[in-house]
């Protein structure tokens, strides 16, 4: 037992003294705290992890609801505001503070501009979870075009103040009024 205590005691005091650095299933941790072949646990129900510069600039992962749901926050060295909220159920808010999202992607903000999509010829696909993909709309470099798959015969219709205005038919006509 003693040569066990001595072994462990030699053991933490070169990993304290000569790296700085803690290590748990490796005897030369590399960083601050290095977890080799193991998971890291931390059990809270209203914890944080902290991320980032000792006072300020920090992000902090802060688990709420009794541990069921996770949080991240910026902190600027007075005021932890919190930026986005991921949901057991599989929800996920950006910008929700700490109310918990009400839809799969719940976005939130405090400008006109929501949702950027960015690239060559940006495009967004409609799916149904009966029949698949059914709509589309993107941007060409010219137009912004909206469409129904390729076979089918779904219409696109403009409903301003919901109630149909405008529909274009599959075969090209295009209706107006009621």
């Amino acid at each position: 037992m003693k040569k066990i205590m001595l072994v462990t005691g030699m053991i933490l005091t070169y990993t304290y003294v000569f790296s700085q650095n803690v290590g748990i299933g490796t005897l030369f941790p590399h960083y601050g705290l290095h977890v080799n072949n193991g998971d890291l646990f931390v059990q809270s129900s209203s914890g944080k992890i902290i991320y980032g510069y000792d006072g300020s600039n920090q992000w902090r992962e802060v688990s709420t609801n009794g541990g069921a749901d996770l949080l991240w926050a910026s902190f600027n060295g007075t005021t932890e505001t919190y930026r986005h909220y991921f949901s057991q159920n599989g929800n996920v808010g950006i910008g929700t503070g700490s109310t918990a999202p009400g839809a799969p992607l719940h976005i939130k903000g405090t400008t006109s501009l929501m949702l950027k999509i960015e690239g060559p010829t940006p495009y967004v696909a409609l799916y149904d979870a009966t029949d698949g993909y059914r709509a589309y709309w993107y941007y060409n470099g010219t137009d912004v075009i909206f469409g129904s798959a390729s076979g089918s015969s779904s219409k696109i219709e403009m409903a301003p103040n919901g109630s149909v205005s405008t529909v274009f038919l599959p075969d090209g006509r295009v209706t107006m009024g009621s």
